[in-house]
Parts: C-alpha cells; structure tokens; sequence
C-alpha cells in the first residue's frame, strides 16, 4: 500500500488480523515508559536487541508493538521485520488501549506462539506478564498471567 501510494510511510496504521487499525497517539507516560523498557532491554543479552515500536510480520497482521526482545543482532534484519520465530517477547504500554491490548493484541500474539507478552498497565501501576501460549486454541490465548506491582523483580528466561 506504500509503494502504490495509498498510505505514506510514516501513517499511524498497523495492520491487526487483516484490518487496518489507526494508531492513537501516546501521551507523555506511555512515551516515558516505553522509552525506560526499551533502556531496560538494551543490554540484558548480547544474543538479543531490543525494538521500539516497529513492525514485526506475524501470520495475520503485523503491529508495531510499543516493545519486542528480537533474537539476534538489528544488522540481521535488513531484509525483513522479524517474524514468530524470532520474537521472545513482545509488549504493549495500556492506559487508554488496555482492554483491546488484552484481548485483541493478546490473541494476535499467542496465534503466533510468542512465548511472552507484556502489558504495562498505566491505569493499575502493574506489569502483565502472559506465557505459555496455546495457539490452537480458539481463539488462541495464553494461559498463564501474572500480575507484578511496583517493587516487584520480573525474571525473564532467555534460553
């Protein structure tokens, strides 16, 4: 749709489930918290790099999530955005999305079996961490969630 022209490169669209869904614009604490995950990321595991609200291609759509821990190096992705396999973690900063980050984003990610899904939820001050996808479940969900509040330490696995 770019190269033909009918969306420009920098519209805030993403494509969710084959619809094109605006993006709503960020407020000053969701800009500030994603830009301290995406520190937080930067230098946990030499093996991994941490995005910030670029595109990764899933099976049915390809958001732009507010966060992703990619395997590999940025360099390895010249040619392409990263796909399920090389996604570890993914993640939304929620105020006012938070019940579609939920449902919505929740699905989209666990159809595609990323192991881990994120929300940091501004309402609430607290971190959802979801694992274990089931993806042939219908619809796909994951089924574990843990909820961690201020003070807490998240541990995350990286092979």
């Amino acid at each position: 749709m770019i190269d033909r022209g009918i969306l420009g490169p920098d519209d805030p669209i993403e494509i969710l489930e084959g619809e094109l869904v605006e993006k709503i614009p960020k407020n000053p604490p969701h800009r500030v918290a994603t830009q301290l995950i995406q520190q937080l990321f930067s230098n946990l595991n030499a093996n991994y790099h941490a995005c910030c609200q670029d595109s990764i291609t899933l099976i049915t759509s390809e958001p732009e999530p507010d966060f992703a821990y990619i395997r590999g190096r940025l360099q390895d992705y010249i040619d392409r955005h990263p796909g399920p396999g090389d996604v570890r973690l993914v993640g939304e900063v929620a105020d006012s999305t938070l019940n579609s980050d939920r449902v919505r984003k929740g699905r989209i990610y666990a159809r595609d079996g990323i192991p881990e899904y994120w929300i940091v939820n501004l309402q609430e001050l607290q971190v959802e961490v979801y694992t274990e996808p089931l993806q042939l479940f219908e619809p796909p969900k994951y089924q574990n969630r843990v909820d961690y509040t201020s003070g807490s330490i998240i541990s995350l696995d990286l092979d």
